[in-house]
């Protein structure tokens, strides 16, 4: 005689519910640590974008007014003393740049190492991310804006060489500069 289906479904072994909670709340606090982590990254890649603005804003009005008083009339030595001022600020803006791009990268490399122990030290029974593939194209977006910057911030610097030497006020005619 052939069993009827719902019987052996009724003789297979059930976990105790006491165990199935504690499989639930092991579960429930990995994916909580796995989102608070994920808020860390997005919460310092917010951080380094406001502060990359805030900086790139300054220094784009830093070389504006440079090139401004280069191609504009003036003291010679007042001139001077303040491109000066303002090149010092341009390379300042410049370390400051690449600091706040590196420190984003440490950040979000050291928000997905938690991650990645998470899932595959702590709780390798349970699937954390939505999946590998989309943590992965998540990381990379993460990791390639500040790697974007502090290339274009170093670019910048390489470009300027020497920001306290400026090829416009240097090559201004003698006669320029004695009014």
């Amino acid at each position: 005689m052939r069993e009827h289906r719902s019987s052996r479904i009724d003789k297979a072994p059930q976990a105790q519910p006491a165990e199935q909670e504690r499989s639930l709340e092991h579960e429930i606090h990995a994916r909580t640590r796995w989102w608070h982590e994920e808020a860390l990254i997005n919460q310092r890649i917010t951080w380094f974008l406001g502060a990359e603005v805030i900086l790139g804003g300054g220094y784009a009005w830093i070389r504006y007014r440079i090139a401004e008083i280069c191609f504009g009339d003036g003291t010679a030595k007042a001139v001077a003393t303040y491109i000066g001022q303002l090149s010092q600020l341009s390379a300042i803006l410049l370390w400051i740049g690449i600091a706040v791009a590196a420190f984003a990268l440490v950040g979000v490399a050291a928000a997905w190492m938690a991650q990645r122990i998470l899932q595959e030290r702590r709780y390798p029974q349970f699937q954390l991310g939505v999946s590998a593939g989309t943590t992965w194209f998540g990381l990379a977006a993460a990791t390639a804006l500040p790697l974007a910057c502090a290339v274009a911030w170093t670019a910048s610097a390489w470009h300027l060489g020497d920001p306290t030497k400026l090829a416009c006020w240097d090559a201004r005619p003698t006669t320029e500069l004695t009014h």
